[in-house]
Protein backbone atom coordinates (compact mmCIF):
# COMPACT_ATOMS: atom_id res chain seq x y z
CA UNK A 1 0.00 0.00 0.00
CA UNK A 2 2.49 2.68 1.05
CA UNK A 3 4.67 1.76 -2.41
CA UNK A 4 1.50 2.54 -4.29
CA UNK A 5 1.22 5.62 -2.31
CA UNK A 6 4.02 7.08 -3.00
CA UNK A 7 3.60 6.39 -7.00
CA UNK A 8 0.60 8.18 -6.83
CA UNK A 9 1.54 11.49 -4.83
CA UNK A 10 5.21 11.88 -6.57
CA UNK A 11 4.13 14.59 -9.18
CA UNK A 12 6.39 12.55 -12.22
CA UNK A 13 3.49 11.99 -14.22
CA UNK A 14 3.82 14.65 -16.84
CA UNK A 15 0.19 13.86 -18.58
CA UNK A 16 -2.77 15.06 -16.28
CA UNK A 17 -4.92 12.71 -17.52
CA UNK A 18 -2.72 10.04 -16.49
CA UNK A 19 -1.97 11.56 -13.29
CA UNK A 20 -5.92 11.72 -12.52
CA UNK A 21 -6.88 8.50 -13.21
CA UNK A 22 -4.15 6.99 -11.00
CA UNK A 23 -5.41 9.05 -8.08
CA UNK A 24 -8.96 7.85 -8.89
CA UNK A 25 -7.75 4.42 -9.07
CA UNK A 26 -6.16 4.32 -5.88
CA UNK A 27 -9.17 6.56 -3.77
CA UNK A 28 -11.44 3.46 -4.92
CA UNK A 29 -8.78 1.26 -3.72
CA UNK A 30 -8.94 2.89 -0.63
CA UNK A 31 -12.45 2.22 -0.53
CA UNK A 32 -12.67 -0.88 -1.12
CA UNK A 33 -10.18 -1.73 1.72
CA UNK A 34 -12.09 0.56 3.99
CA UNK A 35 -15.07 -1.31 3.08
CA UNK A 36 -13.52 -4.70 3.98
CA UNK A 37 -11.04 -3.94 6.34
CA UNK A 38 -12.97 -1.05 8.37
CA UNK A 39 -9.83 1.07 7.99
CA UNK A 40 -10.64 4.64 7.69
CA UNK A 41 -8.16 6.79 5.41
CA UNK A 42 -10.00 10.64 5.02
CA UNK A 43 -9.87 13.02 7.49
CA UNK A 44 -11.04 17.24 7.59
CA UNK A 45 -9.72 19.13 10.59
CA UNK A 46 -9.45 23.04 11.21
CA UNK A 47 -5.69 24.14 10.94
CA UNK A 48 -6.61 27.73 12.65
CA UNK A 49 -9.24 29.66 14.17
CA UNK A 50 -8.08 32.48 12.41
CA UNK A 51 -10.31 34.25 9.71
CA UNK A 52 -9.91 37.16 7.56
CA UNK A 53 -13.36 37.11 6.56
CA UNK A 54 -16.71 37.26 9.28
CA UNK A 55 -19.07 35.31 6.90
CA UNK A 56 -23.03 35.79 7.91
CA UNK A 57 -23.66 32.05 7.86
CA UNK A 58 -20.32 30.74 9.33
CA UNK A 59 -20.79 27.77 11.93
CA UNK A 60 -17.45 28.50 13.26
CA UNK A 61 -17.97 30.55 16.91
CA UNK A 62 -14.61 30.02 18.15
CA UNK A 63 -13.39 32.37 15.28
CA UNK A 64 -11.04 35.10 16.45
CA UNK A 65 -7.63 36.53 15.48
CA UNK A 66 -5.21 35.41 18.23
CA UNK A 67 -2.28 34.21 16.55
CA UNK A 68 -1.29 32.39 19.82
CA UNK A 69 -3.87 29.91 19.49
CA UNK A 70 -2.26 28.35 16.37
CA UNK A 71 -0.31 25.44 16.69
CA UNK A 72 3.19 25.08 15.84
CA UNK A 73 3.98 23.39 12.42
CA UNK A 74 6.42 20.85 13.93
CA UNK A 75 2.94 20.09 15.85
CA UNK A 76 0.98 19.86 12.67
CA UNK A 77 4.12 17.62 11.28
CA UNK A 78 3.58 15.29 13.94
CA UNK A 79 0.16 14.75 13.66
CA UNK A 80 0.21 14.49 9.90
CA UNK A 81 2.84 11.45 10.87
CA UNK A 82 0.89 9.94 13.55
CA UNK A 83 -2.67 10.00 10.87
CA UNK A 84 -0.38 8.59 7.85
CA UNK A 85 0.84 5.95 10.07
CA UNK A 86 -2.32 5.10 10.86
CA UNK A 87 -3.67 5.00 7.17
CA UNK A 88 -5.01 8.38 6.72
CA UNK A 89 -3.83 9.72 3.12
CA UNK A 90 -7.02 12.02 2.06
CA UNK A 91 -7.17 14.84 4.29
CA UNK A 92 -9.66 18.29 3.96
CA UNK A 93 -8.56 21.59 6.00
CA UNK A 94 -10.85 23.80 7.23
CA UNK A 95 -10.49 26.79 9.60
CA UNK A 96 -10.84 29.37 10.25
CA UNK A 97 -9.18 30.59 6.81
CA UNK A 98 -6.84 27.73 5.76
CA UNK A 99 -4.55 29.70 3.75
CA UNK A 100 -3.51 32.07 7.11
CA UNK A 101 -1.43 28.77 7.80
CA UNK A 102 0.12 28.22 4.40
CA UNK A 103 3.19 26.19 5.99
CA UNK A 104 0.25 23.41 7.55
CA UNK A 105 -1.11 23.34 3.97
CA UNK A 106 2.55 22.77 2.15
CA UNK A 107 3.43 20.33 5.01
CA UNK A 108 0.10 18.11 4.11
CA UNK A 109 0.73 18.12 0.30
CA UNK A 110 3.81 16.96 1.60
CA UNK A 111 2.17 14.18 3.42
CA UNK A 112 -0.45 13.08 1.30
CA UNK A 113 -1.49 12.18 -1.96
CA UNK A 114 -5.27 13.89 -1.69
CA UNK A 115 -5.33 16.86 0.04
CA UNK A 116 -8.26 19.48 -0.19
CA UNK A 117 -8.45 23.16 1.57
CA UNK A 118 -11.91 25.18 1.58
CA UNK A 119 -10.45 28.45 1.33
CA UNK A 120 -12.32 32.09 0.57
CA UNK A 121 -9.82 32.89 -2.06
CA UNK A 122 -8.50 35.71 -0.74
CA UNK A 123 -5.20 34.52 -0.14
CA UNK A 124 -3.87 32.49 -3.73
CA UNK A 125 -2.29 29.14 -3.56
CA UNK A 126 0.85 28.41 -5.34
CA UNK A 127 -0.09 26.97 -8.79
CA UNK A 128 2.27 23.92 -8.69
CA UNK A 129 1.04 22.50 -5.38
CA UNK A 130 -1.30 19.20 -6.11
CA UNK A 131 -4.28 19.89 -4.40
CA UNK A 132 -8.35 20.49 -4.72
CA UNK A 133 -9.22 24.04 -3.76
CA UNK A 134 -12.78 24.66 -2.87
CA UNK A 135 -13.66 28.03 -3.37
CA UNK A 136 -16.41 29.85 -1.31
CA UNK A 137 -18.43 31.37 -3.78
CA UNK A 138 -22.27 32.40 -2.23
CA UNK A 139 -23.78 34.19 -5.31
CA UNK A 140 -22.42 36.76 -8.12
CA UNK A 141 -20.84 40.20 -6.52
CA UNK A 142 -23.94 41.69 -4.98
CA UNK A 143 -25.01 38.71 -3.41
CA UNK A 144 -21.84 37.07 -2.22
CA UNK A 145 -20.14 40.26 -0.79
CA UNK A 146 -23.41 40.91 1.08
CA UNK A 147 -22.70 37.49 2.69
CA UNK A 148 -18.80 37.83 2.76
CA UNK A 149 -18.06 41.06 2.70
CA UNK A 150 -17.42 44.35 0.24
CA UNK A 151 -14.71 43.09 -2.60
CA UNK A 152 -14.33 39.40 -1.80
CA UNK A 153 -16.09 38.78 -5.03
CA UNK A 154 -13.51 40.01 -7.34
CA UNK A 155 -10.32 39.36 -5.31
CA UNK A 156 -11.45 35.67 -5.36
CA UNK A 157 -11.95 35.60 -8.86
CA UNK A 158 -8.88 37.41 -9.77
CA UNK A 159 -7.09 35.17 -7.66
CA UNK A 160 -8.31 31.91 -9.23
CA UNK A 161 -9.42 32.59 -12.58
CA UNK A 162 -8.65 30.34 -15.17
CA UNK A 163 -7.07 27.54 -12.45
CA UNK A 164 -8.56 23.99 -13.23
CA UNK A 165 -8.14 22.76 -9.38
CA UNK A 166 -10.86 25.15 -7.98
CA UNK A 167 -14.25 23.56 -7.46
CA UNK A 168 -16.60 26.43 -6.38
CA UNK A 169 -18.54 25.47 -3.52
CA UNK A 170 -22.10 27.61 -2.68
CA UNK A 171 -23.73 27.63 -0.19
CA UNK A 172 -27.60 28.12 -0.81
CA UNK A 173 -29.79 30.03 1.34
CA UNK A 174 -33.67 31.83 0.40
CA UNK A 175 -31.58 34.99 -0.62
CA UNK A 176 -28.90 33.80 -2.67
CA UNK A 177 -30.55 30.75 -4.64
CA UNK A 178 -31.92 32.39 -7.82
CA UNK A 179 -28.00 33.26 -8.41
CA UNK A 180 -27.15 29.26 -8.61
CA UNK A 181 -27.01 29.08 -12.93
CA UNK A 182 -25.25 32.34 -13.01
CA UNK A 183 -22.32 30.76 -10.84
CA UNK A 184 -22.24 27.92 -12.43
CA UNK A 185 -21.74 30.14 -16.06
CA UNK A 186 -18.69 31.97 -13.92
CA UNK A 187 -17.77 28.69 -13.47
CA UNK A 188 -17.55 28.14 -16.75
CA UNK A 189 -16.14 31.54 -17.66
CA UNK A 190 -13.69 30.34 -15.33
CA UNK A 191 -12.39 27.72 -16.55
CA UNK A 192 -13.11 25.72 -13.20
CA UNK A 193 -13.50 21.98 -12.22
CA UNK A 194 -17.55 23.01 -11.63
CA UNK A 195 -19.85 23.79 -8.64
CA UNK A 196 -20.72 22.00 -5.74
CA UNK A 197 -23.63 23.32 -3.04
CA UNK A 198 -24.88 22.73 0.15
CA UNK A 199 -28.05 24.04 1.49
CA UNK A 200 -27.35 26.24 4.60
CA UNK A 201 -27.26 24.08 7.43
CA UNK A 202 -28.19 24.99 11.14
CA UNK A 203 -26.57 23.65 14.42
CA UNK A 204 -29.40 22.16 16.88
CA UNK A 205 -29.68 25.25 18.69
CA UNK A 206 -31.08 27.35 15.51
CA UNK A 207 -34.35 26.10 15.16
CA UNK A 208 -35.61 29.32 13.42
CA UNK A 209 -32.50 29.71 10.44
CA UNK A 210 -33.59 25.84 9.83
CA UNK A 211 -34.57 26.04 5.64
CA UNK A 212 -37.04 23.43 5.33
CA UNK A 213 -40.65 23.03 4.05
CA UNK A 214 -41.67 25.02 0.62
CA UNK A 215 -38.52 26.99 1.20
CA UNK A 216 -35.97 24.08 0.69
CA UNK A 217 -38.30 22.77 -1.97
CA UNK A 218 -37.28 25.82 -4.35
CA UNK A 219 -33.74 25.01 -3.66
CA UNK A 220 -34.24 21.57 -4.78
CA UNK A 221 -35.92 22.56 -7.89
CA UNK A 222 -33.27 25.06 -8.47
CA UNK A 223 -30.76 22.32 -7.80
CA UNK A 224 -32.92 20.06 -10.17
CA UNK A 225 -33.42 22.39 -13.10
CA UNK A 226 -29.78 23.82 -13.64
CA UNK A 227 -28.65 20.40 -13.08
CA UNK A 228 -30.52 19.76 -15.92
CA UNK A 229 -29.18 22.46 -17.81
CA UNK A 230 -25.20 22.11 -17.02
CA UNK A 231 -24.70 18.65 -15.86
CA UNK A 232 -21.12 19.27 -17.03
CA UNK A 233 -20.68 21.80 -14.72
CA UNK A 234 -23.11 21.68 -11.85
CA UNK A 235 -21.74 18.56 -10.34
CA UNK A 236 -24.77 17.57 -8.15
CA UNK A 237 -26.44 14.62 -9.55
CA UNK A 238 -30.14 12.86 -8.75
CA UNK A 239 -28.53 10.90 -5.66
CA UNK A 240 -27.17 14.24 -4.12
CA UNK A 241 -30.01 16.34 -4.53
CA UNK A 242 -32.33 13.70 -3.30
CA UNK A 243 -30.05 13.63 0.08
CA UNK A 244 -31.10 17.01 0.78
CA UNK A 245 -34.63 16.80 -0.03
CA UNK A 246 -34.41 13.58 2.39
CA UNK A 247 -32.97 16.19 4.83
CA UNK A 248 -33.18 13.96 7.89
CA UNK A 249 -29.54 11.75 8.35
CA UNK A 250 -29.34 10.74 11.81
CA UNK A 251 -29.41 7.43 11.19
CA UNK A 252 -26.35 7.38 8.82
CA UNK A 253 -24.19 9.60 6.90
CA UNK A 254 -20.60 8.18 5.92
CA UNK A 255 -19.27 11.67 6.31
CA UNK A 256 -19.84 12.09 9.63
CA UNK A 257 -19.10 8.06 10.53
CA UNK A 258 -16.11 6.91 8.19
CA UNK A 259 -13.97 9.86 8.76
CA UNK A 260 -12.32 11.73 11.43
CA UNK A 261 -13.55 15.07 12.67
CA UNK A 262 -10.78 17.51 14.55
CA UNK A 263 -10.45 21.43 15.16
CA UNK A 264 -7.49 22.60 15.89
CA UNK A 265 -6.78 21.83 19.49
CA UNK A 266 -7.09 18.08 17.82
CA UNK A 267 -10.68 17.47 20.18
CA UNK A 268 -12.40 14.83 18.20
CA UNK A 269 -15.74 16.49 16.76
CA UNK A 270 -18.74 15.27 14.97
CA UNK A 271 -18.48 16.77 11.39
CA UNK A 272 -17.37 20.52 10.45
CA UNK A 273 -19.43 21.55 13.48
CA UNK A 274 -19.17 20.17 17.01
CA UNK A 275 -23.37 20.44 17.53
CA UNK A 276 -24.94 19.94 13.60
CA UNK A 277 -28.47 19.29 13.06
CA UNK A 278 -28.62 16.17 11.10
CA UNK A 279 -31.95 15.94 11.51
CA UNK A 280 -31.83 18.87 8.34
CA UNK A 281 -28.84 18.77 6.94
CA UNK A 282 -27.86 20.40 3.94
CA UNK A 283 -24.16 19.03 3.96
CA UNK A 284 -22.30 18.45 0.34
CA UNK A 285 -19.59 15.98 1.73
CA UNK A 286 -22.74 13.77 3.21
CA UNK A 287 -24.31 14.24 0.25
CA UNK A 288 -21.40 12.81 -1.95
CA UNK A 289 -21.93 9.74 0.43
CA UNK A 290 -18.58 6.56 -0.52
CA UNK A 291 -16.67 6.94 -3.90
CA UNK A 292 -18.65 4.02 -5.30
CA UNK A 293 -22.04 5.22 -4.92
CA UNK A 294 -20.30 8.28 -7.36
CA UNK A 295 -19.49 5.80 -9.83
CA UNK A 296 -22.40 5.57 -11.12
CA UNK A 297 -21.51 9.34 -12.59
CA UNK A 298 -18.23 9.05 -13.60
CA UNK A 299 -17.47 12.47 -14.87
CA UNK A 300 -19.16 14.39 -11.64
CA UNK A 301 -16.75 12.19 -9.35
CA UNK A 302 -13.52 13.18 -11.51
CA UNK A 303 -13.97 16.45 -11.21
CA UNK A 304 -14.61 15.90 -7.41
CA UNK A 305 -11.78 14.32 -6.53
CA UNK A 306 -9.33 14.70 -9.18
CA UNK A 307 -6.90 17.88 -9.53
CA UNK A 308 -7.14 19.12 -12.68
CA UNK A 309 -4.58 22.30 -13.87
CA UNK A 310 -4.75 24.36 -16.61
Amino acid sequence: MGHMMDKIKTPAYKKPRLRNFLKLAYLLWLEVYRSIFGKKFAAEFDVTYRCNLRCDHCYNLQLDNDIDRDVPLDQWKARFEKMYDKGIRLVQLMGGEPTLRMDVIQQAVKTFPFVYVSTNGLIKIPDHWDIKIILSIDGMREKNDKIRGEGVFDKAIKNYRGDGRVLINMVLTMENYNDLEDVVLLAKRCNFSGVVCNIYSTTTYEEDKKIKGKDRQLIIDELRRVRALYPETLLMNEPMIKWFEDADHKDQCHWRDQIDHYNVDWSSRVCYSDDPDCGNCGCMAGAMQPPFKMVRYPSDLIKIVTFKKS
